[in-house]
């Protein structure tokens, strides 16, 4: 007989309460068998289960995400947000899933649906200043189709400060001071370009 050792941390055993666990290896008929005996509530092995899983949504959020990503960059955005979507439901934390959804939001023009998307993703992103300022950007174009100059303005002005260089968020700055788009002919038409 020989007693095997079941790995707690401390975190768990004083959740839990009172824990005796106990392993044993029975040897017999040239077969091993593994009893535990618990008393009190545990999980036992529900951690190693639960990465796995985690691994296997992440990777289908991974797949879901390249193939909306293919969809996008064909300009075939009614797809894309579907496998936006899916990428998101697998992995609610794919900050380029929020990101590139709300993008085919902006586009289809579902402009308060894509400032959702943005602001889940900056919330999920890492926090490197490109990142940052590339999303921050992204929300204020969707401010400014809408109207809301000032609000744009002030994203804009964030972007900036991420990266004092960008010039979309430099012309686009510009453009909420000013009341001029670069891209508009006697005040008629959109001008603009795809965000990144």
């Amino acid at each position: 007989m020989k007693l095997g050792i079941i790995n707690l941390c401390s975190k768990n055993v004083a959740a839990i309460g009172l824990v005796v666990a106990l392993a044993v290896t029975v040897s017999g008929c040239g077969a091993k068998r593994t009893t535990i005996i618990v008393r009190g509530e545990t999980k036992v092995g529900t951690a190693d289960q639960s990465q796995a899983k985690n691994k296997g949504q992440i990777v289908a959020s991974d797949r879901h995400f390249k193939q909306g990503l293919k969809f996008y960059q064909a300009n075939k955005y009614k797809q894309a947000i579907k496998s936006f979507r899916k990428s998101i439901e697998k992995n609610p934390q794919n900050w380029e899933s929020h990101y590139y959804l709300g993008l085919s939001l902006h586009d289809t023009k579902e402009f308060v649906m894509a400032r959702k998307r943005f602001d889940i993703a900056v919330k999920h992103a890492p926090k490197d200043n490109h990142i940052q300022a590339r999303i921050f950007i992204a929300v204020a174009l969707s401010l400014e189709s809408v109207g809301k100059t000032h609000e744009a303005g002030n994203y804009f002005s964030l972007a900036l400060k991420y990266q004092p260089k960008n010039k979309k968020a430099r012309s686009g700055l510009d453009r909420m001071r000013t009341g001029k788009n670069p891209g508009k002919k006697n005040g008629k038409g959109k001008g603009g370009s795809k965000r990144g």
